[in-house]
């Protein structure tokens, strides 16, 4: 006997520790949401039922006592595993909280209760234990009750039906990373359910040698393995992916084969935006890149909705974001990015003063990018860009800042013409005041010229009367225009220093049409008598 002892034991010993080491797995993940908080339930609910069998089992084979409390323990925390196991199935296929959601969860919880005070309160449930010899230890089984049967299908139908349930999430839910975890946890509980199934239609059917001692612990470990990587990773493997036929395979691989080319053709990239574009076609989603200086530097594909993301929530961002990631420890951030349409940030450089810069990719990017290789991928090709955007930005920022100096230097210019203007303006001025006097002057002197003419001829005609000649002969209108403009015109000329075109301007007389009326008049040499009249003799 002493020898059979640690074999029967060593499978649930070995079982438990491994449930230790996802204990310390599921704790170092840092991962807190409705999920974990479920498999977390559910781990300690299957330790529990594990504790029970080890203590259980060595009762019967070194004290030789029937655990009958042990086996009923087991039997309770099986119960209150598979409804919790039923729970996160629902949790992870269906995001939303439906009607029909609530009404199978309060209908499995309380059938669970039921089972429970079965199971405690009176021997319907399970009249007593029994003991199984092997030939390598003693084992227990049940002695069903009555309404053991209840048992039967309480277990069948959340196997079952969580089996459905995640199916329906694989096909159905959103997102591929949401029905790639659908799958991880149909493909964790698909061997546990065989088994399970397997050996209640045993013992249904009277067949009790099968030992659960060492199936359950083998199954139920793999199933825990896997649904703890499923539940406490954002990033989890596609398990499509290894399925050399499927559609997922050929998709993943011409994605790899788009960010392989990229990553060889950065080097030939002239701009950032010709970079941005590439990456948008590469990544086939939305792509803006922003930065400190000039808030959107490249759009490819995007709206107005991304670049209108807060510039100061940029700053808060020092390691590549995605959304779907920390909707449980960021959920401010979380909303802001759905509202914007942003599945991703990626920052470059972000402490720097002069080269900091965020890459904001759309939703579309989550379509892509889930998986652990996927990232791994992306993040060699953001790496790459990053000196790409780095050697842009720089150069863009010494670009500003010479466009910058040469709009002090305009802006400097600018002001010197200001005051040149201003002087030109007041010398203007003081020309208008000039011209505006002479304007009068010349308007007086006309004035005098005009009366001293109409008084000329009857200052004649005295003269003729004293002196008893004949009085002159009557002019024309003509004669008597012609007279006043010739004098008026002399009169100008002797007034402006025989400046032509000065005299011409206060006359309102074309150059042309002065000249041609002091030849005329005979005025021409006139006209250069004052000239002469005009220039200061030369000192001897």
């Amino acid at each position: 006997m002493e020898l059979s002892l640690p074999f029967i034991i060593v499978p649930p010993i070995i079982a438990l520790l491994f449930k230790a080491g996802i204990y310390a797995y599921a704790w170092s993940t840092k991962t807190h949401n409705l999920h974990t908080r479920l498999y977390l339930l559910f781990l300690f609910s299957f330790s529990i039922q594990n504790v029970a069998e080890i203590f259980g089992l060595y009762k019967v084979n070194v004290d030789g006592v029937m655990p009958h409390f042990e086996g009923g323990l087991f039997y309770a925390a099986v119960i209150v595993a598979l409804a919790l196991f039923f729970h996160l199935a629902l949790a992870v296929a269906f995001d939303r909280q439906r009607v029909a959601k609530k009404i199978a969860l309060a209908f499995v919880y309380g059938y669970a209760a039921v089972l429970q005070l079965l199971l405690v309160f009176t021997m319907y449930l399970i009249q007593g234990f029994e003991t199984l010899e092997y030939g390598f230890g003693l084992s227990i089984t049940r002695v069903p009750g009555p309404l053991y049967f209840l048992f039967e299908f309480y277990v069948v139908g959340l196997l079952v039906g969580s089996s459905g349930i995640l199916g329906y999430g694989w096909k159905k839910q959103e997102t591929p990373q949401k029905r790639a975890k659908n799958l991880m946890l149909l493909a964790a509980i698909v061997p546990t359910v065989a088994a399970g199934l397997f050996v209640i239609g045993l013992l249904h059917f009277g067949v009790k040698w099968i030992n659960t001692s060492v199936i359950f612990p083998t199954t139920i470990t793999f199933f825990l393995i896997l649904t703890a990587y499923a539940t406490h990773q954002y990033r989890i493997f596609d398990i499509q992916f290894f399925i050399p036929w499927s559609k997922v395979r050929a998709r993943k691989t011409a994605f790899y084969d788009r960010v392989r080319a990229m990553i060889s053709e950065i080097a030939e990239l002239g701009s950032a935006r010709e970079a941005v574009t590439r990456l948008g076609d590469t990544l086939r989603c939305p792509v803006a890149l922003m930065s400190t200086g000039k808030p959107v530097l490249a759009v490819a594909g995007g709206t107005q909705q991304m670049v209108a993301f807060p510039l100061e929530q940029l700053h808060k961002i020092e390691r590549i974001t995605v959304a779907n990631e920390i909707a449980d420890v960021a959920p401010d951030t979380y909303r802001m990015m759905r509202a914007h349409g942003i599945a991703a940030i990626v920052p470059f450089y972000p402490h720097s003063q002069s080269a900091s810069g965020w890459m904001l990719l759309g939703d579309a990017f989550s379509e892509q990018v889930y998986t652990p290789l996927d990232f791994k991928m992306v993040e060699q090709l953001f790496a790459r860009l990053a000196d790409l955007f780095l050697d842009k930005m720089v150069s863009m920022r010494t670009q500003l800042a010479e466009a910058q100096r040469g709009g002090r230097m305009l802006e400097q210019r600018t002001q010197v013409l200001e005051q040149n203007l201003s002087a030109l303006r007041e010398e203007n001025h003081a020309l208008r005041r000039q011209n505006h006097a002479l304007m009068e002057e010349h308007m007086a002197n006309a004035k005098h010229t005009l009366l001293d003419y109409l008084d000329a001829p009857k200052k004649a005609a005295r003269r003729a009367a004293q002196q008893g000649a004949e009085p002159p002969p009557l002019k024309t209108l003509d004669e008597h225009l012609g007279e006043y403009e010739a004098r008026l015109i002399e009169q100008t000329l002797e007034s402006c220093g025989g400046n032509q075109a000065k005299a011409a301007r206060l006359l309102g007389l074309k150059p042309n049409t002065l000249h041609y009326k002091l030849e005329r008049y005979g005025l021409a040499g006139e006209k250069r008598r004052q000239a002469r009249k005009a220039v200061p003799p030369k000192p001897e």
